[in-house]
């Protein structure tokens, strides 16, 4: 799995944390970005993340969810959420080979303390 971020924004931001959730690993919530770290990503910056996973071909897709966590320069807090359907279609040389589709939801202005805590 590849994601790229990238800060769109009038400004920078202070620090973003990235979860992922997914059947995959029992539903559990993993940090895969700003853990013990604080991340900034100034305006127009790009973060890209690679992870693998080794998974089945299936005609059921596997569901993921990517959680992104951000506090602007104004020490506001936002939560934006990534929804993907990945279906794992065969296996080539240079990975997996598969169909993903998803759907971002817009940001929402959350407090601090709704930014799960709970995560490996």
């Amino acid at each position: 799995m590849n994601i790229s971020i990238k800060n769109i924004g009038l400004n920078n931001i202070k620090n973003i944390k990235v979860d992922f959730k997914s059947s995959l690993i029992n539903k559990s919530t993993y940090r895969i970005l700003g853990g013990c770290s604080l991340e900034v990503l100034e305006k127009e910056e790009e973060i890209k993340i690679n992870r693998f996973f080794s998974l089945k071909s299936s005609e059921e897709p596997y569901d993921m969810d990517i959680i992104v966590y951000y506090e602007d320069v104004l020490s506001n807090w936002y939560r934006q959420i990534l929804k993907v359907n990945y279906t794992a279609t065969s296996i080539s040389k240079g990975g997996y080979i598969g169909i993903a589709r998803y759907e971002v939801h817009k940001e929402e202005l959350i407090k601090e303390e709704d930014i799960e805590s709970k995560v490996l």
